[in-house]
């Protein structure tokens, strides 16, 4: 690529191109390990996307940003799961990097609104410019081009985690600049006062739900699957991306296995 040519799009967020073309992609949760090598690990496991957890996780900027400039050498999708609507987080990762970002506890259209205003530049939104970083690859670019290659191809995912953020999830889904609808199910499970029985009818009619708002208004579904209702049921859904374990998990679920194999012995 020449100097001054604008980014690919797809070289900006792979997965949305993927999705684009008719394809599924998976994701792998990042919560523990804070070196660039997860990127690859990932890659080589054969994952899409990696969402950076700074919700739950604890991470510097500065791991994150290395984080996500990893996967966008490699070829994969870096989202980050702020840890707060408000507009310093948001921007923050999409300026170290990431393709997009997840945010928690949306609940209202106002709400969803402002989220993508912060992660949008002008006249999308309010974000303020970073000309020369990550998210051009470091190249001069003309200005205009920069801002509507940014604004059309990161992605805004709204995390819906209460029977509010449900109700509301066709008008949130409708609302220009949020691109997909992700459930956190046990924030959920807790909200609806079945704190843990994520495979409770309600929970499971709360995906059907959301899946139909990303269907009508043509958004990504994202969804991890939930004791009760597997990856596959989910898929039947609709859901075009799914969220697999974290870090951490597939970390301990391995060292349990060969720990009580050797224990046995």
């Amino acid at each position: 690529m020449s100097e001054g040519r604008a980014p690919d799009q797809k070289a900006i967020n792979p997965a949305r191109a993927l999705i684009e073309a008719g394809q599924r992609v998976i994701a792998l949760t990042v919560r523990q390990v804070k070196t660039p090598d997860i990127a690859f690990m990932a890659r080589a496991c054969g994952f899409d996307i990696i969402i950076i957890d700074a919700e739950h996780g604890r991470f510097t900027a500065d791991e994150t940003a290395a984080l996500c400039l990893s996967a966008n050498a490699i070829g994969l999708t870096a989202l980050v799961r702020v840890g707060s609507q408000a507009e310093c987080p948001i921007a923050g990762a999409l300026d170290a990097g990431a393709s997009g970002v997840i945010v928690p506890h949306v609940n209202s259209v106002e709400e969803a609104r402002a989220v993508a205003g912060h992660a949008h530049y002008a006249p999308l939104g309010t974000r303020s410019i970073a000309a020369v970083g990550p998210p051009s690859d470091y190249r001069s670019l003309p200005l205009a081009e920069h801002l509507q290659h940014q604004n059309d191809s990161l992605w805004v995912i709204a995390m819906l985690e209460t029977p509010t953020g449900i109700a509301q999830s066709a008008a949130i889904a409708a609302v220009p600049g949020i691109d997909g609808l992700l459930i956190g199910p046990n924030d959920l499970s807790a909200s609806m006062g079945l704190a843990g029985q994520v495979d409770h009818p309600s929970i499971r009619a709360a995906y059907a739900q959301v899946a139909q708002a990303c269907q009508v208004n043509r958004r990504v579904f994202m969804a991890g699957g939930v004791p009760g209702l597997p990856l596959a049921d989910i898929a039947r859904m609709g859901a075009q991306a799914l969220v697999g374990g974290i870090d951490v998990g597939y970390l301990m679920s391995a060292a349990r296995a060969d720990a009580s194999l050797m224990r046995a012995l």
